[in-house]
């Protein structure tokens, strides 16, 4: 597996080709992170994809290419703070939506789970945060994972496992009140 670091290297001798591979690696763990803070789906993809442009235009500033990962999910979290705090009545607004109040008409009643699940993983550690989202949002097997981090397999292992654990806790704790 190619490493974050010979993709951004590769982006910066301009292989753009290079930079659709670290998308697809961290597109969906990139959602996350922003659906947890904007809570708005819609909002959410286009936050992401916002986050995604302005990574590629501000990667020249990234002084390690192997921080590539947590670089990208801290500026995900930082834009979408920055989202939530510009528009408290309503998040879509903000993001380029045309709907002012951003009423939640029409969207899967599913989605309450999966938000409340997004909600718990989003108080994980930034590294716990990030090995879930690879491991679970992005299905990055553990020995992908560990490539990707440059560390073991069995303490990325270990690391999921505790996360996992921690998230298992926190839900059936809030279940029994």
């Amino acid at each position: 597996m190619t490493t974050d670091l010979e993709l951004v290297n590769r982006v910066r001798t301009g292989e753009i080709q290079a930079y659709a591979r670290l998308v697809e690696r961290y597109e969906r763990t990139v959602l996350a992170v922003v659906l947890a803070e904007v809570r708005d789906p819609d909002a959410a993809q286009k936050l992401t994809e916002s986050t995604l442009v302005s990574a590629y235009r501000r990667l020249e500033k990234l002084p390690d290419g192997s921080q590539f990962g947590p670089w990208l999910l801290r500026l995900a979290r930082r834009k979408s703070i920055e989202v939530v705090r510009k528009a408290p009545v309503g998040v879509g607004a903000a993001v380029g939506s045309d709907d002012s109040d951003a009423s939640f008409d029409g969207f899967d009643p599913d989605w309450i789970g999966h938000e409340h699940v997004l909600g718990l993983v989003a108080r994980l550690p930034e590294d716990e945060r990030r090995l879930v989202g690879l491991r679970y949002f992005d299905n990055h097997t553990p020995k992908e994972i560990a490539e990707l981090e440059e560390t073991p397999v069995e303490q990325v292992t270990r690391q999921i496992s505790r996360a996992v654990m921690r998230l298992q806790f926190w839900w059936e704790r809030e279940q029994d009140q």
